[in-house]
């Protein structure tokens, strides 16, 4: 019998499966491997704890929110997010035009499920 443990791993990740490990494996070490997807939701994992003994692991996915977006935008229309994704966040998602008015995009206040948001454009002086 082989010394280690046995992590069947699976949900969102890019590698799913059984791997083997000696035991006391960091967290964070199984999620480099199995390649977790920035889609995950590891907010009930520790990445420094460690697994001692086998067992499996479901990675769940984020909850998501879909907005539309529209106005002085390049790639405005219909966007699926991660459900927490904040007003100001859309200024690294969007491609915005030269023209378009940001100040309303800096606030840190959560998007919310079929919210539609229009970048304005600013006016020629």
């Amino acid at each position: 019998m082989l010394d280690g443990i046995d992590i069947l791993v699976k949900g969102a990740v890019e590698y799913p499966g059984i791997y083997h490990f000696p035991t006391n494996i960091r967290i964070q070490d199984l999620f480099a491997i199995a390649k977790v997807s920035p889609l995950a939701d590891l907010s009930k994992y520790n990445n420094e704890n460690t697994i001692t003994k086998s067992r499996a692991l479901n990675i769940p996915s984020k909850a998501m929110i879909t907005i539309n977006v529209s106005g002085a935008v390049k790639n405005g229309g219909v966007l699926a997010l991660p459900k927490g994704t904040r007003l100001q966040d859309l200024l690294s998602i969007l491609e915005l035009e030269e023209n378009a008015d940001i100040e309303p995009l800096q606030k840190k206040r959560k998007l919310t499920n079929g919210e539609l948001v229009v970048i304005k454009a600013l006016l020629a002086p």
